[in-house]
């Protein structure tokens, strides 16, 4: 079942091709990773390129600006300025407002509990089968302990190559049925009130 789309193909390209942009392979970590919030981010509305860091008074002050600007003069775009306090809280402020509301969070927690159910419901299908395999070798191994007292087995390296085998068989579907049982202990409360709420603060 199809998780219904809650943004834009446009939304969604724009946000990949931002993230393909801010890897460290193509973008070096001090940009993405730096303590200016919109580093790499904020573009200039006249010409389009990047808004950089501009200090004044001994750095008491703190701009964007225009890095066309800074860089190549005055003739190449006149440019523009804005604090970087002002920009900085209108971009967090409409975050909060567009996407850490607890109404907001409720929809977005919704639709994952909705798609993990139904990978849960795909994880109890692979764990029966290998819940059913591991009976199988379980008595693979009780068959081949059989064997030996019936003395079937002349060649103990025979045998212990055998039952290896099996063992590390069992071990490895125990393994894989603990995970899948892991996978499905998402919390009932998840979606309260009071949780969203908590998250969103």
């Amino acid at each position: 079942m199809a998780s219904p789309v809650i943004i834009s193909q446009e939304t969604f390209d724009k946000a990949e091709a931002m993230r393909k942009q801010r890897q460290p392979s193509k973008t070096p970590p001090r940009v993405v990773n730096g303590p200016t919030l919109l580093t790499g981010v904020a573009k200039c509305a006249t010409c389009g390129g990047g808004m950089t860091l501009r200090t004044g008074k001994g750095g008491r002050y703190r701009y964007y600006t225009c890095n066309k600007r800074s860089t190549e003069g005055a003739c190449s775009c006149k440019g523009r300025s804005i604090p970087m306090k002002r920009l900085d809280d209108l971009v967090v402020g409409q975050f909060e407002k567009s996407i850490l509301s607890p109404e907001r969070l409720e929809t977005l927690l919704g639709k994952l509990i909705e798609r993990q159910q139904t990978n849960n419901n795909n994880n109890d299908g692979e764990a029966h089968h290998l819940k059913k395999e591991l009976r199988q070798t379980q008595k693979k191994i009780d068959r081949l302990y059989d064997a030996v007292a019936e003395g079937a087995f002349e060649n103990s390296t025979d045998l212990q190559s055998a039952v290896s085998r099996q063992k590390q068989r069992k071990d490895e579907l125990i393994r894989q049925i603990s995970s899948l049982g892991r996978k499905r202990d998402i919390p009932k409360n998840i979606l309260s009130v009071k949780n969203t709420e908590a998250f969103a603060a």
